[in-house]
């Protein structure tokens, strides 16, 4: 098979958010172009753990050696050379989606708890997740408030908080609230933030319901240490991968980038909210959680998300049509 010149390809990167990228491009206008869908796997992440399990490959120190970014995207290379070659494709424009890095929900297993700072993080993280995936139609926010507020009036503090919890997990007997402690951690994106990407995540003073608790970067170390004997380099991502003004990096040396970041999302207070330069745009939304633009399509999907996945799909149509004919003009003139 053969690709014509406006069929461009499309490249997925699976990992924590269930990415449908030709499904959302759906919702666009109807185009000339007939995309071409590859879901690559992020290695570790889902059928290419080696040794079988995360827990079996995370024992291993040679191997998970090999769980970093840079061979990542050394496998992502391989792979765009790869089908380029395969499908006849070498002057085919490539458009990457990714979303977020890791990020799993955590489960609950029967196991009591006797410390009060142990239900102190188990709330912290039912919260921030209900707030980082507040997405239609079930809006887990939405749900844990409710809970909340459909306790029975004078029922005290600790009722409410329970009702709030059931509300968005269901009645259990007990639930594992230190699930996270044990030594050999089967989660890959503990063992990244480890090795190489430090996010300083903390809470300032008293401007969010919750406790202050600013990043503490010798705790971290230590955790670190602890858990898998490694020491974080907190500037290794932009020593190897550059940009300690990302802002200005990416104004100098990039192009033809979406920044999509829905305003409900925790992490979107670090995200880029404004424009860059022409070809560098920022999408966001008010109501908007994490990954929620690429995304399965639901009918359920409200009009708003609909027109925002609109929009991206009609931006990357405009860089794939100057694309052609940046191609064809570069051919003409080679050929004078």
């Amino acid at each position: 098979m053969r690709y014509q010149l406006n069929q461009p390809l499309s490249i997925a990167d699976k990992e924590d958010c269930q990415v449908s990228i030709a499904g959302n491009l759906e919702q666009r206008p109807q185009t000339k172009c007939a995309e071409r869908m590859k879901e690559n796997e992020h290695r570790f992440y889902g059928k290419s753990i080696p040794l079988g399990s995360m827990e079996e490959a995370m024992r291993n120190d040679s191997i998970r050696g090999c769980f970093n970014s840079a061979q990542v995207l050394a496998d992502y290379a391989e792979l765009l050379i790869y089908l380029k070659e395969k499908l006849s494709a070498e002057n085919c424009p490539i458009i990457v989606i990714g979303a977020s890095y890791g990020g799993r929900v955590r489960s609950f297993i029967l196991r009591p708890s006797n410390k009060s700072y142990e239900l102190k993080d188990n709330l912290d993280l039912t919260y921030t997740e209900a707030a980082q995936y507040n997405a239609p139609p079930t809006s887990p926010v939405t749900v844990v408030c409710g809970g909340i507020d459909e306790e029975s009036e004078g029922s005290d503090i600790l009722s409410r908080i329970f009702a709030g919890v059931v509300a968005v997990e269901g009645k259990q007997d007990c639930c594992d609230i230190m699930e996270y402690d044990s030594p050999i951690q089967t989660d890959g994106w503990r063992w990244q933030t480890c090795t190489e990407m430090v996010i300083p995540i903390g809470r300032g003073g008293n401007n969010s319901m919750f406790p202050p608790e600013p990043f503490n970067l010798k705790r971290f170390i230590r955790n670190c240490k602890r858990m898998y004997g490694v020491q974080p380099r907190p500037r290794w991502v932009t020593s190897y991968y550059g940009g300690h003004d990302i802002k200005l990096i990416l104004h100098r040396f990039a192009s033809n980038i979406i920044f999509s970041n829905g305003l409900r999302d925790p992490y979107s207070s670090d995200g880029v909210l404004k424009h860059i330069s022409d070809t560098i745009i920022a999408i966001n939304t008010v109501n908007g959680s994490h990954c929620l633009d690429i995304k399965q399509l639901e009918q359920s999907d409200p009009e708003w998300l609909v027109m925002q996945r609109r929009l991206e799909a009609e931006v990357i149509e405009g860089w794939i049509t100057k694309y052609y004919a940046d191609l064809l003009a570069f051919r003409k003139l080679k050929d004078v």
